[in-house]
């Protein structure tokens, strides 16, 4: 009798002691398990941060394209009024001389009837 209340005493002890172990076991995975969670909840806020900030990018981007090709034309522009300009500068300036010079030919003829008549 004592051999067998001994026997499922040590039974029941070994019981309680591998009850506690997985006790400690399951808290243990529990609190992995709740950290994990927590990890992929911040993995995912990073994710979704990242594709707001990569949309944001590709607008900028967009944005920076179009005002390139705007600035481009308006270079363009631009430089069609400089090329216009200058030939209109041109023009003038050969206008200015030819003036210059029938105007010197005028006052040289000018002297020349003054000295020539007795």
């Amino acid at each position: 009798h004592y051999w067998m209340e001994t026997e499922l005493e040590d039974s029941l002890q070994q019981m309680y002691t591998t009850n506690q172990e997985q006790l400690q076991e399951t808290e243990y995975l529990t609190k992995q398990v709740e950290l994990l969670r927590q990890m992929n909840e911040q993995h995912a806020k990073v994710y979704e941060q990242l594709d707001v900030t990569a949309r944001e990018l590709a607008e900028t981007n967009q944005k920076l394209v179009a005002d390139s090709k705007a600035s481009q034309q308006k270079i363009l522009s631009l430089t069609e009024t400089i090329e216009c300009l200058q030939m209109n500068i041109d023009h003038l300036q050969s206008q200015v001389e030819e003036l210059k010079s029938s105007s010197q030919r005028r006052r040289s003829q000018g002297r020349q009837v003054l000295y020539s008549e007795p």
